[in-house]
């Protein structure tokens, strides 16, 4: 009977395990774990370091590093609405200085109110989303020198906009994106200088829809969108526990 029970629970736990994987990363498409390389876990798409940009401690691993002077991370993924009607993309951030005061974190920008997280002096360095419009941003200012983790959801053109950082957001109606650039980037603008951020940028990820407050904040808590494999295993184990009282029962 225990040896029944321990092939049982040894299959559950496999298969529980890759079914609740497949569900939390549904949506998931890309994700750059900036671990010594410019890889991509998810979606395949490899990137590029421009201007000397590097890699320094992360929050798990490694992080891009940027210092500020034309250092940015650039992907061949196009944000634009009429390649996705609805994204999220984010990622963790541990900011050392705002030149100027203001900086561009990541997104297709290229110079209109496109698709990007930034950090901007109209909005006293408070993080805002591009939405097609000027607004004020209701956000806490960037706390330097500490890992935060930063979002932005678009629902879509005409719809809401939600803008997430360190476990508090802001949502933005009336969003009217362009077209940007048909490339990501992290760091900065590649049509304009002075526009960079000094600091770290570590899991770096896109999903193809927008995500709710809560899901972003449920990323937050696990550090990164791919969930943890011991909490999938104790799920597992508990549906396995579950299984085998059942067959006890009958």
């Amino acid at each position: 009977m225990f040896k029944q029970f321990k092939k049982h629970l040894a299959a559950t736990v496999i298969v529980s395990s890759t079914l609740i994987s497949s569900a939390a990363n549904a949506g998931l498409i890309h994700l750059w774990e900036a671990n010594g390389n410019t890889l991509d876990s998810i979606g395949g798409v490899a990137g590029t370091l421009q201007g000397g940009a590097s890699f320094g401690a992360g929050l798990s691993g490694q992080a891009f590093s940027f210092d500020g002077a034309r250092q940015l991370f650039t992907a061949a993924v196009d944000l634009s609405p009429s390649n996705f009607a609805s994204v999220t993309f984010g990622a963790w951030v541990n900011i050392s200085a705002i030149p100027n005061n203001r900086g561009w974190v990541m997104g297709h920008d290229n110079g209109g109110y496109d698709r990007s997280l930034s950090l901007h002096d109209s909005r006293f360095a408070a993080p805002a989303a591009g939405v097609g419009r000027t607004y004020t941003s209701t956000l806490p200012t960037v706390t330097l020198n500490e890992w935060k983790f930063l979002a932005a959801s678009y629902a879509g053109n005409g719809q809401v906009t939600t803008v997430y950082y360190d476990g508090q957001s802001q949502e933005v109606s009336n969003t009217a994106n362009s077209n940007g650039n048909n490339f990501f980037s992290v760091g900065g603008l590649s049509n304009f200088g002075g526009h960079e951020i000094n600091g770290l940028v570590d899991n770096v990820f896109i999903f193809d829809e927008a995500l709710s407050v809560d899901e972003l904040r449920a990323i937050e808590r696990n550090g990164t969108p791919v969930p943890a494999p011991a909490t999938l295993a104790l799920f597992g184990l508990g549906l396995a526990g579950i299984g085998y009282s059942r067959r006890r029962k009958a």
